[in-house]
């Protein structure tokens, strides 16, 4: 299978996997913390890192119909969120391409002088 390397990007405030502490993503990427998962609340991120996505299915959610992908941590394996492929509705697609993560399964630290890095955005 060979090497599989993990991103760490930096940032001041971080989140992680709750389970194996891997980094995820830095709050630079937060885009809302109106969401709601299936363990409770949850946080919609542009850019997610050490995520394996799995098949897409159409799901229906509060919002209306979707296309989305379960989020699954790379080094653990757990289930973190879910991926918004495609919106049905035009009011609904600045959700695509994003990431939900829930609270309840990722945890949020504040770094001391550490920088901001946006590799890809």
């Amino acid at each position: 299978m060979g090497l599989i390397f993990y991103e760490d990007f930096g940032g001041k405030v971080v989140y992680r996997c709750r389970k194996c502490d891997i980094y995820l993503t830095h709050q630079c990427h937060l885009l809302s913390e109106d969401f709601v998962g299936s363990s409770g609340p949850a946080e919609l991120f542009h850019k997610v890192y050490n995520v394996r996505h799995g098949p897409a299915t159409r799901r229906h959610m509060m919002t209306g119909g979707h296309f989305a992908r379960d989020v699954f941590c790379k080094r653990c394996d757990t289930l973190l969120g879910w991926y918004y492929e495609l919106a049905d509705r035009d009011l609904q697609q600045y959700k695509e391409d994003c990431t939900i993560l829930e609270v309840n399964l990722t945890r949020k630290e504040t770094r001391e002088n550490s920088e901001c890095f946006h590799p890809d955005v």
